[in-house]
């Protein structure tokens, strides 16, 4: 803001915050490149906005959209050759069956992670006993983030402190999902 010490050296100072649309455009009119360097708060749907406008955002939209969801990251890195763990899509809809498959493939313990950046939600799986109450906590956690998204709210950080992973892998393997399925799952299996 305004007192902030470079506020207090420019000749113009924009008050707001980076998830504020009209702020982030008031930005954009005055500047030749947008930087960012704290991508996870920012709303990079209205970068995306921003860059079809014809204004450069450095890095790219495109990049700070796949910073911010950690299962497109994960598949980007996977296509790219990259020696990373196996991951899974788990859907809510179908979140028992997604975690059945998911220990299927990757053994116990496993991991089921937000996309998005929000640590807290990340739940480490012992064994099968445990997966119907971590798929009655995602369920109402897609529900009181869609509550929250149809009233205007932000996050609420419910979740649960997850544990150490532990090791990691090396094996790379296509889950066999097509990208159109990515938008419906807010959490995966790693």
């Amino acid at each position: 803001g305004s007192s902030s010490p470079a506020g207090q050296i420019s000749s113009l100072c924009i008050d707001g915050d980076l998830s504020d649309a009209e702020r982030l455009q008031d930005l954009a009119s005055v500047s030749d490149i947008i930087t960012v360097d704290n991508d996870e708060n920012i709303d990079a749907n209205e970068l995306l906005i921003l860059q079809g406008k014809g204004h450069k955002i450095r890095p790219s939209a495109d990049a700070i959209t796949l910073i911010q969801d950690l299962y497109k990251q994960k598949i980007h890195l996977r296509e790219s050759i990259c020696m990373i763990t196996r991951c899974y899509p788990i859907q809510v809809a179908s979140a028992l069956q997604d975690c059945l498959a998911s220990a299927d493939e990757l053994g116990y313990p496993f991991v089921i992670k937000s996309r998005y950046l929000t640590p807290e939600r990340c739940f480490t799986i012992q064994n099968e006993s445990e997966i119907p109450a971590i798929v009655k906590t995602l369920t109402l956690l897609v529900k009181t983030d869609d509550e929250e998204r149809q009233s205007g709210g932000g996050e609420d950080g419910i979740g649960e402190e997850g544990e150490d992973e532990g090791g990691g892998g090396d094996e790379v393997e296509d889950d066999g999902d097509d990208d159109d399925d990515e938008e419906e799952n807010d959490f995966y299996a790693e």
